[in-house]
């Protein structure tokens, strides 16, 4: 100053000053509150995320029914091959006679040799047939118990009930209540309202939105 105004107005020796322009313990709060009035986005995007949570409901009930499906599929398999093998027991025991009458035909010279062989080869077919039976209801037995997270060889216990046959009247109403609780129908009802939700919400994306804030 004293060089812009070619005189000595001014003092050079002022001491250096340190001044709190702030007070201590400052603390600043602010609070902005938003509500909106008028937004298509907020209510198309909810309808879409209520049709996808349904749709996730849906899928779960989906694969609850396709694992019970699984099950009883399983079960009745069980049963077919015990049934499978009993049967394989009674033509055994037929099998036998034949081949005991058949021997005592040919030392009675009643019959050529040939028959005995021709019996004993149907037993020995029938020895395989059989023991693939019995794998495969251990097979059956090892999968049931596998879907029910059980170990393999657990034993089954047999509900006779399971194989009776359906009056015709409870088949047609089990028929109608299959045909309206199909989750797998659900889910793609679902996943189109979804998808229609959010079609509608492109859609209007020119219009305004209102807040309040």
């Amino acid at each position: 100053l004293n060089s812009l105004t070619e005189s000595n107005s001014f003092p050079t020796d002022i001491e250096n000053v340190n001044e709190q322009f702030l007070p201590n313990n400052f603390h600043e709060t602010r609070l902005r509150l938003v509500q909106p009035i008028f937004n298509t986005d907020i209510y198309y995007n909810r309808k879409a995320q209520q049709a996808l949570s349904g749709m996730s409901e849906s899928q779960k009930e989906a694969y609850r029914n396709s694992l019970i499906r699984d099950i009883r599929v399983a079960y009745f398999q069980y049963l077919q091959s015990l049934e499978a093998i009993e049967i394989y027991d009674q033509a055994g025991k037929l099998l036998n006679e034949l081949l005991r009458t058949n021997q005592s035909l040919v030392a009675n010279d009643k019959a050529t040799p040939e028959v005995i062989t021709q019996a004993e080869f149907q037993i020995s077919q029938w020895t395989a047939d059989h023991t693939s039976a019995i794998q495969q209801a251990q097979q059956a037995r090892s999968y049931f118990n596998f879907l029910l997270n059980r170990p393999l060889t657990s034993p089954i216990e047999i509900d006779e009930s399971l194989v009776a046959q359906p009056e015709a009247s409870g088949l047609t109403a089990w028929q109608a209540e299959g045909r309206q609780n199909r989750y797998v129908l659900q889910q793609l009802d679902r996943a189109q309202q979804a998808a229609g939700a959010q079609g509608d919400m492109q859609r209007l994306q020119a219009l305004p939105t209102v807040n309040a804030v």
